[in-house]
C-alpha cells in the first residue's frame, strides 16, 4: 500500500472590519497552499493575515461578526491529500467520529447579530458542513493563528492514524448518525467545555481527557509530521478556552461594568483585532 503525501491545505476566512466603527466591510479569503509542515502552512497563514491589515481595517478570524447583521459567517477548512481514491473514501467515513471534536475546539461564533446565542459555534448549527472527502469544513475559523494550526495538525494526524489502523487490516468503529449528531450538539453548545459521549464507553467524557487520549494514538504520527508541539498546542485550547469562551468573558466584563450592549460588543471586536494578528505580526 504507497503511502499518502498527507499534504496540508489550510483554507480561512476572516471578516475586513472598520478600525472606527467596528462594522464589516468585506470578507477576506487566505489559503496556504499544499505544504509539508504545519510551520509551514502557519508562516504562509501568518503572512496573508498581515498582509490584509491596514490602518483602516483589520481582518478579524471569527466565525461569525459580534453585531453585524448583513455579514455571513466565516469558516477554516483543512485538506489533507489522500491519493488512493478507495482509502480516501474509507478514511473519510471513519473520521467523522472525529468532527466534533475538532468542533469544539475552533468555536468562534457565540454571537449572531448583537445577541449571545447560547451556544460557542452559532456558524456550525447554521451551515451543516461537515466534511468532504478529507478536507475538514465543520470548523470555526479560529481567531488564534496556533489554535488553527493545532486543530490543523491534529486532523492530519488523526488521518494518518486511521490510515495505520488499515494498513494493519483494522479500523475505527463507525457509529450511526444520530450517535455522532449528539457530540456534534455538545460541541456547538459547549465547545472546549464539552463532555462529549464515548461511544465506546457508553459516557460522557470532557474534551480535555478525551484529547489526552487522542494524542496517545497519534504520537507516532505526530513525530512523523514533526507535529509534536501543534498536537499539545491542542490542548492547551482547552484549559485556556477557545474564541468563544474568551468573547463572552470579554462581553460580560465589560457590561458588568455598567457599559450597554453596543459597547460591550465593541469592545469584543477590540479583543478579536488583537488575537486575529497575535502571533502573525
Amino acid at each position: 500500500m504507497q503511502t499518502p503525501s498527507f499534504r496540508l491545505a489550510i483554507e480561512e476566512e476572516y471578516f475586513l472590519v472598520d478600525r472606527a466603527s467596528h462594522d464589516v466591510i468585506g470578507l477576506f479569503e487566505a489559503r496556504s497552499g499544499g505544504c509539508e509542515t504545519a510551520a509551514q502552512a502557519r508562516a504562509e497563514l501568518a503572512r496573508q493575515r498581515r498582509d490584509v491589515a491596514t490602518r483602516r481595517l483589520a481582518p478579524v478570524a471569527a466565525a461569525t461578526h459580534p453585531f453585524a447583521r448583513g455579514a455571513r459567517t466565516c469558516g477554516m477548512r483543512v485538506a489533507v491529500a489522500v491519493e488512493d481514491a478507495d482509502a480516501r473514501a474509507d478514511l473519510a467515513t471513519q473520521a467523522a467520529y472525529f468532527l466534533p471534536h475538532l468542533l469544539a475546539l475552533s468555536a468562534s461564533s457565540p454571537f449572531w447579530r448583537g445577541a449571545d446565542s447560547g451556544l460557542k459555534s452559532f456558524r456550525a448549527s447554521l451551515t451543516g458542513e461537515a466534511a468532504a472527502s478529507l478536507e475538514l469544513r465543520i470548523t470555526d475559523v479560529c481567531t488564534r493563528l496556533d489554535d488553527a494550526i493545532a486543530v490543523a495538525a491534529l486532523w492530519r494526524c488523526l488521518l494518518r492514524l486511521l490510515w495505520r489502523l488499515r494498513g494493519a487490516n483494522m479500523a475505527w468503529r463507525i457509529y450511526p448518525a444520530p450517535l455522532l449528531a449528539e457530540n456534534f450538539r455538545r460541541a456547538e453548545r459547549d465547545g472546549v467545555g464539552a463532555a462529549l459521549v464515548d461511544f465506546g464507553c457508553g459516557r460522557a467524557v470532557p474534551l480535555g481527557e478525551q484529547l489526552d487520549q487522542l494524542a496517545v494514538l497519534v504520537a507516532e504520527d505526530s513525530r512523523a509530521f514533526g507535529c509534536q508541539a501543534e498536537i499539545a498546542a491542542a490542548r492547551v485550547i482547552v484549559g485556556r478556552g477557545s474564541s468563544a469562551d474568551e468573547q463572552l468573558a470579554v462581553y460580560r466584563q465589560v457590561r458588568a461594568a455598567g457599559e450597554d450592549t453596543a459597547q460591550a460588543l465593541a469592545d469584543v471586536v477590540d479583543r478579536l483585532m488583537v488575537r486575529t494578528m497575535e502571533g502573525a505580526a
